[in-house]
């Protein structure tokens, strides 16, 4: 008889800060052109990132695979129809793939790809 192994103690210690930036949906003006709102910015504690397996890299278009990519896994979900950017040890990276995962943990694991890095 196996006894469940209980992770609890250890988890904080892989949880990382980072800043999530959300777009609303794009709407149309009056002349017809599609207006994107300005970013929100919310702070979220709680995320596990690890670098991309092979596995999450073929979910990825060809021409997209040669782009840092990471593996991040909350239990917030991020948003793909307006992608989410994150900003983490300052970079930036757009989400690209989100996959629910609630049934297995009540987690959710984003994909997201470097766009640009932040000088300070």
């Amino acid at each position: 008889m196996s006894l469940p192994l209980d992770v609890a103690p250890v988890i904080d210690e892989f949880l990382v800060s980072m800043t999530v930036e959300r777009f609303p949906t794009p709407t149309r003006n009056a002349l017809g052109h599609m207006v994107t709102g300005s970013a929100v910015s919310t702070p979220l504690i709680g995320a596990g990132i690890v670098t991309t397996a092979r596995r999450h890299l073929e979910r990825l278009p060809e021409a997209d695979r040669q782009r840092e990519t990471i593996v991040v896994y909350t239990r917030t979900a991020t948003q793909l129809t307006t992608p989410d950017v994150i900003t983490l040890n300052s970079k930036r990276y757009q989400v690209t793939d989100v996959s629910d995962y609630a049934l297995q943990g009540d987690c959710f694991v984003t994909l997201a790809q470097l766009i640009e890095t932040v000088t300070l």
